[in-house]
């Protein structure tokens, strides 16, 4: 899928005037949606720490389920988190964050939020610069 990243095409999601994420849609017409978070943002599932979260196998990323259900209308395939400083690359299945045997929904402040565990994630050196 990713054969050549040159080809592609950037939309730069908004919610107000805050920027939510990146949908990049290459020649072959894929769609693959990639949101920025830092470490911190980890949700740990009642954990105290993220380094006790992954190794219980808690830890997951977060997308906004408004924004989920966005992308699932825009037909997008792929889901990515970008994390802030190190510039990893997690990228799963738009599918996974769709499975309820897989998700858990909670509540992150004035949002709900879908939680896919770490596991489900591939991570990848960020060749996509945004």
């Amino acid at each position: 899928m990713f054969n050549n990243l040159e080809k592609y095409e950037v939309e730069t999601k908004r919610k107000g005037r805050r920027i939510i994420g990146d949908l990049l849609t290459f020649e072959d017409g894929t769609k693959v949606y990639i949101t920025a978070l830092r470490l911190a943002e980890i949700d740990r599932d009642g954990e105290k720490t993220i380094s006790e979260a992954m190794r219980k196998g808690t830890a997951s990323w977060w997308i906004e389920i408004g924004q989920l259900s966005t992308l699932e209308m825009d037909d997008v395939k792929m889901v990515g988190v970008r994390v802030k400083g190190t510039n990893d690359l997690y990228l799963t299945r738009m599918s996974d964050f769709q499975d309820y045997s897989k998700t858990r929904t909670v509540r992150r402040g004035y949002k709900d939020v879908k939680c896919l565990p770490l596991k489900f994630f591939r991570k990848r050196n960020a060749e996509i610069i945004i």
